[in-house]
């Protein structure tokens, strides 16, 4: 079973948020997908954990499999999206881009 830790919104691309996991040091990519019809995601691992970044409803939601994955490796895989989306999130109101816990 998957377990959702975070939340962004969708404002950037699929292929950029893909590039941009690239740049997590020990993350390895096991499955990407981009299809609308059936949907977007990214499987990959880090720390020895298995995570998805799906698009859901104009958002990008992380999960995790193991309901046991320390804290700090999902801090980490957080805390390295959130400066990306936040240089996309001018909607004109300065509310920025904010972390959203699942």
């Amino acid at each position: 079973m998957n377990h959702g830790f975070c939340k962004f919104p969708q404002t950037r691309f699929w292929s950029e948020v893909r590039e941009q996991l690239g740049k997590l040091r020990g993350v390895v990519v096991t499955d990407a997908t981009d299809a609308p019809v059936i949907g977007s995601w990214i499987d990959f691992t880090f720390r020895s954990y298995s995570f998805t970044i799906n698009a859901e409803s104009g958002e990008y939601v992380f999960f995790v499999e193991e309901a046991d994955c320390a804290e700090s490796a999902r801090a980490e895989v957080a805390a390295h999206f959130e400066p990306f989306f936040a240089e996309r999130a001018d909607h004109g109101n300065d509310d920025g881009v904010n972390l959203k816990r699942v």
